[in-house]
């Protein structure tokens, strides 16, 4: 039965078109009604006057604000809401990181004062799962050659950067994957960074199990990329998290965080999109700008903080942890999650983006990177040398000379 409901979620697409009770109070009647016999399912108390309405329209009197679904399958409705994509509220990368895509303001963020909406760059990307008359056809660009130019990796323990945080023990608990050609198939390309934390073993498993759950979920795919259909892979990112993390079911006290780049050509058009657990970050670099493509999964990130709150968990004003770990989305640590502390494994995913010329490379770190310099800055210094290896070895360089970096560093970039 849990099935069928993911995939009823799923099809409403509550987390880009919110419900608000006032503007469409039969949807959000039929949506309770649908949902309300799901185990473990979590909503917060409205105020006086919707409680007034929402009990005329449904019988019951449940927030517009949040919808937990068991296994953490939907989180808060406006997360997205308001804030830039890719970007959370507050970010420390977002002082110097370029022009940034946007979305198109609702009704939503000028009720709830979310923060200014534009799209003054006009940022080509495919919208994810828009259907009907109203969906936007963007003209591909014929790609000659392979689907991506190059790529590279490069990793350092940073000995003396973790000697300086007294961290022990001393040891890499940053892991990688680069899945390309993506088992044989070069239409197709897989980079991922998991960063561990109390050990190395789940980031290790789960840069193992990642790109075989994607195998998988990409097979059941074939028969719409033969027909040109698949512009959109965030449900595919989304269900591949969710079965890595119940992989790591084992690992209760030991976790990882993780960011996965999906590539692929369908026809002639080449499509990236990404998903984030977590704060290792990936960026696109487009016309010398740059696209940020993950979010901040921190307490200090006012939508997570929200997201916990409204499903009834306690936060104090200065917490910066949950269960004693510093972001609120993970793979693994499994009994924080089992004891209901407002962790999740469910992904963030970019939208998708359409590949063009104007694309030349996409930078993806671990915090080891993100704790010393923006993404405007990693961009811009990956540019200045011919090759990805050249670009990994130049950011590396960059990030140990600084006293900031006090953690392993893992450094992917991939020229488009």
């Amino acid at each position: 039965m849990f099935k069928q409901d993911l995939r009823k979620l799923i099809d409403l697409d509550l987390e880009h078109n919110p419900l608000d009770f006032g503007a469409d109070p039969k949807r959000w009647g039929e949506v309770l009604q649908k949902f309300s016999h799901i185990p473990n399912l979590k909503v917060s108390q409205m105020d006086e006057r919707s409680q007034r309405g929402a009990v005329e329209v449904s019988g019951m009197a449940w927030s517009t604000r949040s919808l937990l679904a068991e296994g953490g399958v939907m989180s808060m409705f406006n997360e997205r809401n308001g804030t830039v994509i890719g970007m959370s509220n507050g970010s420390e990368h977002s002082s110097d990181s370029g022009p940034l895509q946007t979305r198109k303001p609702s009704k939503t963020d000028s009720e709830e004062g979310a923060g200014t909406i534009n799209n003054e760059d006009n940022v080509e990307m495919v919208s994810p799962r828009k259907k009907g008359k109203g969906k936007k056809k963007h003209k591909g660009v014929t790609v000659q050659g392979p689907l991506i130019s190059g790529h590279f990796t490069v990793e350092d323990v940073n000995k003396n950067g973790l000697i300086k945080a007294k961290k022990d023990p001393i040891q890499q608990e940053d892991q990688h994957c680069e899945v390309f050609p993506f088992f044989e198939d070069e239409d197709c390309g897989l980079f991922c960074v998991f960063d561990g934390h109390a050990g190395k073993e789940a980031a290790t498993n789960a840069s193992v199990i990642m790109p075989k759950e994607i195998q998988k979920l990409w097979k059941g795919r074939k028969k719409e990329l033969k027909k040109g259909e698949v512009t959109d892979c965030s449900e595919l990112l989304h269900y591949a998290f969710l079965r890595t993390d119940e992989g790591l079911r084992e690992y209760q006290y030991e976790g990882c965080t993780g960011t996965a780049v999906w590539i692929w050509r369908n026809g002639d058009d080449r499509y990236l999109q990404v998903a984030n657990v977590g704060d290792s970050h990936a960026f696109l670099y487009r016309d010398g700008e740059v696209i940020p493509l993950t979010a901040e999964h921190k307490l200090s990130n006012l939508a997570e903080r929200g997201r916990i709150i409204s499903a009834g968990i306690f936060l104090t004003e200065g917490q910066t942890r949950v269960g004693g770990i510093g972001v609120t989305r993970v793979l693994g640590d499994h009994f924080n999650k089992d004891i209901n502390t407002g962790m999740l494994g469910a992904p963030y995913s970019s939208d998708c983006y359409l590949l063009t010329p104007r694309d030349t490379q996409v930078v993806l770190a671990s915090d080891g990177l993100w704790d010393v310099c923006s993404g405007k800055l990693a961009g811009d210094v990956a540019a200045k040398e011919a090759t990805a290896e050249g670009a990994c070895h130049r950011l590396l360089k960059m990030a140990l000379k600084s006293p900031k970096c006090q953690d392993n560093v893992t450094i992917t970039v991939i020229r488009l």
